[in-house]
């Protein structure tokens, strides 16, 4: 097999996981995915996807994977959740990247390295003014300081020992098989089961004048790729749609797709609403990146998601 054709994405069974391995296939790429050795589903997956396991920070285990596969790209998509402890992070996001790097540097392959960062290396504003990639790194949560800490490792080796490694920054990026604990899919699965009558039919948005830009998953694997291809090593990219979209405007849209009424109600709070947008400005010059899927769609699919999937 032509070996310029493989790549190794290193947390395949995530939601973007999923849809980068879609994406690699349909553009005849062999590709190879890793998950946790306790497992974890993999339905959705391209049928010739192989698997492998890999516990974060193993770098030997790594390298020695990457010696096998040879891959011309590696998708670094392993991360701890938005609500795991610091620990967590520590030892899933931080070691998980300080491991890669060091199997990278041991290792007789030199593959393109697209890392999976975050938006919430910016942190929140009080005005929903996009930002840009030199924007300060202001993290809040385990979750955001993780990401930063992972994105200095990446720049440190990238600068010192020359690493061919590009920062992807995706923004909140909903999509069919989005995980629990994010809005798009807690939202999607309580409508679901208020279609089932297994709930009341009531839904109470907390957050709702809190500004967010989303951007679809589907579109941020296709980026992934274009970063690979293209991407300048040792910098960052925004992947968003510089569109700003209320909390509370993205629940009425999955909201307009029920099957049933449903009662919404906001809830109040004192604090002041906060706010995170992107600017694609470079992403779109220098990848020739845009966003292909309308938010409202990219709803929809959710909530066709968690409708067969129940």
């Amino acid at each position: 097999m032509d070996e310029r054709r493989r790549a190794l994405v290193v947390g395949v069974t995530s939601c973007g996981g999923r849809h980068l391995a879609a994406a690699l296939d349909a553009t005849a790429w062999d590709v190879v995915g890793t998950r946790r050795p306790e497992g974890a589903p993999t339905d959705g997956l391209p049928p010739a996807l192989r698997l492998a396991t890999h516990t974060a920070g193993d770098s030997a285990g790594l390298r020695a994977l990457l010696d096998e596969v040879r891959p011309s790209a590696v998708y670094f998509l392993l991360s701890a959740g938005r609500t795991d402890s610091f620990e967590t992070t520590l030892a899933v996001t931080v070691r998980g990247v300080a491991a890669l790097c060091e199997a990278l540097l041991a290792s007789r392959a030199r593959p393109v390295v697209v890392v999976a960062s975050s938006s919430a290396v910016y942190g929140t504003r009080s005005r929903p003014e996009p930002v840009d990639e030199s924007a300060a790194r202001h993290p809040t949560g385990p979750y955001g300081l993780g990401k930063s800490i992972a994105e200095e490792i990446c720049d440190y080796h990238a600068r010192r020992h020359g690493l061919p490694i590009r920062i992807a920054r995706p923004f909140n990026h909903p999509g069919p098989g989005e995980r629990a604990g994010l809005m798009a899919a807690d939202y999607a699965r309580r409508i679901v089961e208020i279609e089932r009558g297994e709930a009341p039919p009531h839904l109470l948005v907390r957050g709702a004048e809190n500004a967010r830009d989303f951007v679809d998953v589907r579109d941020v694997a296709r980026g992934y790729l274009r970063l690979a291809e293209c991407g300048r090593d040792g910098e960052a990219y925004n992947f968003c749609s510089g569109t700003c979209t209320r909390v509370r405007e993205a629940v009425a849209m999955l909201e307009a797709n029920a099957r049933v009424r449903i009662v919404i109600t906001h809830e109040t709070s004192s604090a002041v609403p906060d706010a995170q947008v992107g600017d694609p400005g470079k992403t779109e010059r220098e990848l020739g990146w845009t966003c292909a899927v309308p938010l409202a769609h990219t709803l929809r699919d959710v909530l066709e998601y968690e409708r067969a999937r129940r």
